[in-house]
C-alpha cells in the first residue's frame, strides 16, 4: 500500500527536495532492504514465541517511537 502511494510522487518528492528521481529511488530500495530484514528477523521470532508476545512487543516499539517523535 505505501508503494502505491509513494510511487507516483517520485517527480514531486524529488522536486521539492531539490534532487534527482534516481536518489529519491534510493529512498524505495532502503525501504525493501529494510522490509526484506525485518521478514528475516521477525519471522523465526514469530516461529519460536507465538503470535501475540512479538505482536505486542512491536507495537509498544511503535508507541514509543512514535511519543519519542512528538516529543
Amino acid at each position: 500500500f505505501s508503494i502505491d502511494m509513494y510511487l507516483p510522487g517520485f517527480s514531486g518528492i524529488a522536486k521539492d527536495l531539490h534532487t534527482s528521481v534516481a536518489k529519491v529511488s534510493m529512498s524505495l530500495s532502503s525501504y525493501f532492504i529494510g522490509i526484506s530484514a525485518g521478514q528475516l528477523l521477525y519471522g523465526p521470532l514469530l516461529d519460536r514465541f507465538g503470535r501475540k508476545k512479538p505482536l505486542f512487543i512491536g507495537l509498544m516499539v511503535y508507541i514509543l517511537a512514535s511519543l519519542g517523535c512528538i516529543y
